[in-house]
């Protein structure tokens, strides 16, 4: 039985976060943690230089509001699909930090990727998505509202430690896409991965029924996402945001503008 975790802020239940979660207990019983955030953005992710944490401020308006309408739908909706459930009613775990920590004793983190502080505009919304991501210490699966149940699960491996971890964690987790349809994308620059192709086939063929290698022509970077678009119900695992914060500042991931332009679940990991 796998913990999942939920992220809630405010106001926002994702219903497509939901029904994925909802997807993976008919397939194995889990058990789901319900995280609500503070609506705001002083839950905004910190950092500092030296790696000292700064405190996460959450003004007291935040801290007295009880969230009880998005617990009640929470609870409901667990109730009314038997799904075994956890709601900490504690105050200090409504910051993002607070999400990070609980990550650390989780298998899974599934947050709706359109719902998750969408009132603070798209470029603030991805800003913590994007720290998310590279903080938290499990994996983490971004939902649209509406997607289709993918039909083929597409590895996007790009040399990175990272992506191959990525792929192990997806495995682990996931046994039962083991029969879906598989691609492993080279997405990257750095062709390592394909240098060493029968391991990586080694590894694939012990994991996947159905699998096949593919190059992207050209930058991958450049063009990944006009090929994913003609790839259908895709399932996406890669391993991004596993660099240090600073070398994401300079250099964004690949992955930014995939969450941004299409429309079905991303898996993504990294060590």
């Amino acid at each position: 039985m796998n913990k999942v975790l939920m992220a809630i802020d405010g106001n926002h239940f994702s219903e497509g976060a939901f029904n994925f979660i909802l997807d993976l207990n008919r397939r194995q019983p889990l058990v789901v943690t319900g995280i609500f955030l503070s609506s705001s953005d002083y839950a905004e992710l910190l950092y500092s230089v030296g790696g000292i944490a700064l405190p996460v401020v959450v003004p007291q308006q935040e801290l007295d509001h009880d969230f009880s309408e998005m617990k009640q739908r929470f609870i409901a909706a667990c109730h009314d699909n038997g799904i075994s459930y956890i709601v900490h009613d504690d105050k200090e775990s409504r910051s993002v930090n607070a999400l990070i920590g609980e990550s650390r004793f989780a298998d899974l983190l599934v947050i709706g990727s359109e719902m998750f502080y969408e009132n603070l505009g798209i470029d603030t919304q991805n800003d913590y998505i994007e720290k998310l991501l590279h903080r938290s210490e499990c994996p983490v699966i971004l939902v649209p509202e509406q997607f289709n149940i993918p039909e083929t699960t597409i590895l996007a491996l790009d040399g990175s430690q990272s992506c191959v971890y990525a792929m192990k964690q997806f495995c682990y987790l996931f046994p039962h896409m083991a029969t879906a349809k598989t691609l492993l994308v080279n997405a990257g620059k750095d062709t390592r991965i394909f240098n060493d192709m029968m391991l990586v086939e080694e590894y694939a063929t012990c994991h996947f029924k159905d699998h096949t290698f593919k190059k992207v022509d050209g930058n991958p970077r450049k063009y990944f996402n006009t090929w994913i678009s003609e790839c259908g119900n895709t399932f996406l695992v890669t391993g991004a945001y596993g660099r240090s914060l600073f070398s994401e500042m300079l250099h964004k991931s690949f992955i930014t503008e995939t969450l941004r332009d299409h429309k079905f679940p991303i898996f993504i990991s990294h060590p």
